[in-house]
């Protein structure tokens, strides 16, 4: 289907051929079977009718209309599934922070059983900020990705401060005489 055979040779009118590609722009979103998921139909519809608007205001020579409609249409369910993604990742995210930095001041994950764990708890409080609290979420069973998006850290740098974090472990307890 091309915009020829939709409005003719007139193509002066964008908004009357967006209009005319509504039903086929529902029947794409309708293959993704949008009621299972938190994304309103509607905003997608209206979303790609803005993005069909603006290519045809443009002057984008579009060839075959049903093919670009179909990728405006997955284009914006992608966005929105991006979109619900990052903003469900970014609650959670804040949740653990939020929980981060209320304990880890006060309390370590390492409960110590014995006088060895208690100097290796105190060897691990006197580490900086930072590289304390990429060891202690290790210890809690984060991995290196989720400190460093919960920090707000590159991953390298989260690998960074977590592995000169167990060398000044290492070089604190050493210089004790023990081997952690």
């Amino acid at each position: 289907m091309t915009i020829h055979n939709i409005v003719g040779d007139r193509t002066d009118d964008s908004g009357a051929l967006v209009e005319k590609c509504e039903g086929l722009i529902l029947s794409f979103i309708g293959k993704y079977g949008l009621s299972r998921h938190p994304i309103e139909a509607d905003d997608i519809l209206q979303e790609a009718k803005i993005r069909l608007w603006k290519a045809l205001e443009n002057g984008n020579d579009i060839r075959h209309l049903a093919a670009y409609i179909k990728k405006i249409v997955d284009s914006v369910v992608l966005d929105e599934l991006k979109k619900i993604r990052r903003d469900e990742s970014y609650l959670r995210s804040e949740g653990i922070r939020e929980f981060v930095e209320t304990h880890l001041d006060r309390e370590s994950p390492i409960v110590p059983r014995s006088g060895r764990e208690e100097k290796i708890l105190a060897a691990i409080m006197t580490l900086k900020r930072s590289r304390r609290i990429a060891l202690d979420m290790t210890i809690s069973g984060f991995s290196i990705q989720e400190i460093a998006d919960i920090n707000r850290w590159t991953k390298k740098k989260t690998y960074a401060l977590y592995e000169r974090g167990l060398k000044d472990l290492r070089n604190i307890v050493c210089a004790e005489g023990r081997r952690p």
